[in-house]
């Protein structure tokens, strides 16, 4: 999903589980499961579709580097 908000572009990127199938009976969190780096890359996206928006609740740009 792609989104522009003033002149700033974002991008988010998931999955949107259709059947949990074997997931269900064998997806059991363990102890480095929990809320970790993993967890961010893999979040499950809500239904979208072109020419929805969205409400923007908080900007705080910063101008940071990355090393």
């Amino acid at each position: 999903a792609q989104f522009s908000c003033g002149s700033q572009s974002l991008a988010a990127v998931g999955k949107q589980i259709a059947v949990t199938g074997w997931r269900e009976v064998l997806a059991t969190p363990g102890p480095d499961d929990a809320d970790g780096e993993d967890a961010q890359r893999s979040q499950v996206l809500p239904a979208l579709h072109a020419g929805l928006s969205c409400p923007v609740g908080k900007v705080d740009l910063k101008a940071l580097k990355t090393l």
